[in-house]
């Protein structure tokens, strides 16, 4: 079986759900109370996929990254090697 890493960034405003997004889908949970993401917070969701006739294990390291103003000049190097981006 064929193993891949891959690199998934949340970008989005302030408060639009980019957390509860990565908590639902990592760890099946739910939770309206919240909390605010200062910089970034990176999980990590490993599934199998079809690819062909093939199986691959994907591992997604989702990195959580702050709505917030302030750390718009941080937000360059935590994109660096992303392969997707998923605007919230």
């Amino acid at each position: 079986m064929l193993t891949l890493s891959k690199k998934v960034c949340l970008l989005g405003d302030f408060a639009v759900g980019k957390t509860s997004l990565v908590r639902r889908f990592v760890y099946d949970l739910f939770d309206d109370q919240y909390l605010s993401t200062i910089g970034v917070k990176v999980s990590r969701k490993t599934i199998t996929v079809a690819r062909g006739q093939d199986l691959v294990e994907l591992t997604m390291m989702l990195w959580d990254l702050a709505g917030s103003e302030e750390f718009t000049h941080m937000r360059a190097s935590y994109l660096r090697g992303a392969s997707g981006v998923l605007l919230v």
